[in-house]
């Protein structure tokens, strides 16, 4: 059987319009992406040290340099890049399944493609009258996306933490921490705390809220994130439904129903949210869409992802209500499902 070709030698000769809008289809919005939140964890701090790593070879093998600037942020929070195939394959050697490491942040692919061509460069700049800032300290970057249609998806545990936590949850019960917890415990740095303030839509794992947050630490996280906040997001990997207990073989378009669970958790809003059509953000290589049934998720009332998404939905609305400016959408659920060619 023949296979398509990666390549299209054709492309440069091509209509320059038609170019043109193949560039700009590229990095159609709206999109995803995704920092790790990096803090110092009672498991350690490897992750945040990792973090600064590659700056002594920015800094030409002068490692004064990454000391210097990894000792203002060893003991606070901060936003880094998703970590690589290669620093993921650094870790010792893990015996559960592994997940797919590759960043599907549509800030890299809108990055890489400015760098194609003069032509790419001119279509792939962001447009935008609201733009937020997201810094990472670690690499001396930063990137810039529309806050009005694009998600920030913070993951705050990183992979590595993620599995050990399945694995010890399924071992010896529930683990004795929340990532969340532990990052909102930390001094948050200047440039993660004001990306987080102005974000508008902002994304968590729902692996993240299997471990219950108390209800003082839910308003706080509220307190962070509710200024001008219009969205959160619970992301769910269909990937990742093949190594844990659950639904299985699930896809956005077999969860539409808006059941009783939906319900519920958007009562407030209801007669909005009933009837509108789903969202959907681009990712590399995932698409995020929206899904409504909760029920065949594995949902129920005393599921911690619900419970989750109960508390912090009403805690930024009570926050909003009181400062006046109630813009908040409500909690919503994405399914990141593969894109395959």
């Amino acid at each position: 059987m023949a296979t398509a070709p990666t390549t299209f030698p054709q492309f440069s000769s091509l209509p320059t319009e038609l170019r043109r809008s193949i560039w700009e289809e590229a990095v159609a919005g709206p999109s995803m992406h995704v920092v790790d939140v990096c803090f110092p964890s009672r498991r350690g701090n490897s992750r945040s040290r990792r973090a600064f790593q590659g700056l002594t070879l920015a800094a030409n093998h002068h490692p004064p340099r990454e000391a210097s600037s990894w000792s203002r942020h060893e003991y606070i929070a901060f936003l880094d890049s998703v970590p690589s195939i290669q620093d993921e394959d650094s870790r010792p050697t893990m015996t559960w399944p592994r997940r797919s490491t590759r960043d599907p942040s549509m800030y890299l692919h809108r990055r890489f493609q400015r760098q194609a061509c003069h032509e790419a460069a001119s279509v792939s700049s962001l447009k935008a009258a609201n733009i937020n800032t997201v810094y990472f300290p670690g690499q001396a970057r930063k990137f810039e996306y529309d806050n009005d249609r694009d998600v920030l998806h913070l993951r705050f545990s990183s992979q590595y933490h993620a599995e050990y936590v399945e694995q010890t949850s399924s071992s010896h019960g529930s683990p004795h921490f929340s990532s969340i917890a532990e990052a909102l415990e930390a001094h948050w740095s200047t440039e993660m705390a004001l990306t987080v303030w102005q974000a508008r839509r902002i994304a968590i794992d729902v692996r993240e809220t299997s471990m219950p947050l108390s209800l003082v630490e839910i308003e706080y996280l509220a307190s962070c994130i509710q200024k001008g906040l219009e969205c959160i997001y619970l992301i769910d990997d269909a990937e990742e439904r093949g190594t844990k207990s659950g639904p299985e073989h699930l896809n956005a378009s077999s969860l539409q129903q808006r059941g009783r669970l939906y319900r519920l958790l958007h009562s407030r809003q209801l007669k909005q949210n009933v009837g509108r059509e789903p969202e959907v953000f681009q990712g590399v290589g995932k698409t995020y869409r929206e899904v409504f049934d909760f029920e065949k998720l594995g949902w129920t009332e005393a599921h911690p992802a619900f419970g989750f998404a109960c508390r912090l939905s009403a805690s930024v609305d009570a926050q909003q209500y009181d400062g006046g400016e109630e813009v908040f959408k409500g909690v919503r659920v994405l399914l990141a499902e593969d894109d395959y060619v």
